[in-house]
C-alpha cells in the first residue's frame, strides 16, 4: 500500500538529506518514543551504511554543508506529519513496518500543508509512504483518514506498490 504525494516534515531542523539514488532509497519510519509533545510522532531514518553499496559511501547528499552519505546514514532526517503518525504509529506497534521514499528536493512548505510561517510549517521533503504489509484494514482506515484531513485531498492511497 502507498500512500503518494505527502511529505516528510522538519527539513529545516534536521538539514539532512538522503541520496538520490535509483532505484529509491527506502527509509525507515519509526516511532520517536522521547516525543512529550507528541504520543504518536514517527522519525524517518536513512538506513545504516552497509544498506548501501560501497561505491556510494563517498556520495555527497547535501552540496550546502557537504555530507557524505557516511556522515548521515543512520541518522534521522524528519518526522511523519502529525496528522499521518497516529495511522502509521499504530501500524508500526501492530508489528507492521512504513517506508518512505524521498521524490524530491527539499522545499518550502506548500499547500495543502501549513505554510512556512505558520505552526507546523517550514521546509518540507516530498515522499510518498509506504506500508509493505498492510494489516487489513489499513486501507480502510487510512483511506478514510484521508477524507477528513485537510490535507487529504493532495495524497493518494493505492494498493500496490514494487519496493
Amino acid at each position: 500500500m502507498t500512500l503518494k504525494n505527502s511529505v516528510i516534515k522538519g527539513y529545516h531542523a534536521f538539514e539532512i538529506r538522503p541520496p538520490m539514488i535509483l532505484p529509491r532509497c527506502p527509509l525507515n519510519v519509526e516511532p520517536e518514543y522521547t516525543n512529550i509533545k507528541d504520543v504518536c510522532a514517527c522519525l524517518v531514518w536513512i538506513p545504516d551504511l552497509d544498506f548501501f553499496a560501497p561505491d556510494t559511501h563517498g556520495m555527497i547528499t547535501e552540496d550546502k554543508i557537504h555530507l557524505k552519505l557516511t556522515d548521515v546514514a543512520g541518522l534521522p532526517i524528519g518526522r511523519v506529519p502529525r496528522s499521518l503518525a497516529p495511522y502509521f504509529r499504530k501500524s508500526i506497534d501492530n508489528g507492521g513496518k512504513v517506508l518512505s521514499e524521498v521524490i524530491g528536493a527539499p522545499v518550502p512548505s506548500y499547500p495543502p500543508w501549513p505554510a512556512q510561517h505558520e505552526e507546523g510549517g517550514g521546509v518540507v521533503l516530498p515522499c510518498d509512504y509506504i506500508i509493505p504489509t498492510p494489516c487489513r484494514n489499513d486501507f480502510d482506515v487510512i483511506s478514510g483518514a484521508l477524507n477528513s484531513l485537510p490535507e487529504g485531498s493532495a495524497m493518494e492511497l493505492v494498493m500496490s506498490h514494487d519496493i
